[in-house]
């Protein structure tokens, strides 16, 4: 990726956001700074989500979507207009760049004789 990548400034991404409460999307911008993530949703000009870089935890692309997770594990999934993955791949670059989080990775876990995990 370019140079702008180490911007401390947020590069945004139109994109369309999960709304959990209305069970539908919305189109959001979404911005990543040095310091936040955010989204504001277009139709509003509201910030509807917001938290700080090292909030980030970690993140699960696919091919054209997108879940951050932030917190104790609370999420935020967004997907990319017109199902475009050079988009999510862009974002996923930034949220190496700017946050501590790291990509997840799917595991199975094993139980010892006792049903304990590990």
């Amino acid at each position: 990726a370019g140079a702008e990548q180490q911007s401390a400034g947020a590069l945004v991404w139109r994109v369309l956001a999960q709304d959990y409460s209305q069970g539908a999307e919305m189109e959001c911008l979404l911005g990543i700074s040095n310091e936040f993530v955010a989204l504001l949703d277009l139709a509003t000009k509201e910030v509807v989500f917001n938290c700080f870089c090292a909030d980030v935890i970690g993140w699960t692309p696919d091919s054209c979507s997108l879940k951050i997770f932030y917190g104790r594990g609370n999420h935020i999934f967004i997907r990319a207009p017109e199902n475009n993955p050079e988009e999510v791949k862009e974002i996923v670059q930034r949220l190496r760049v700017m946050t501590s989080g790291a990509e997840t990775v799917e595991m199975t876990l094993r139980r010892n004789g006792l049903g304990q995990l590990g």
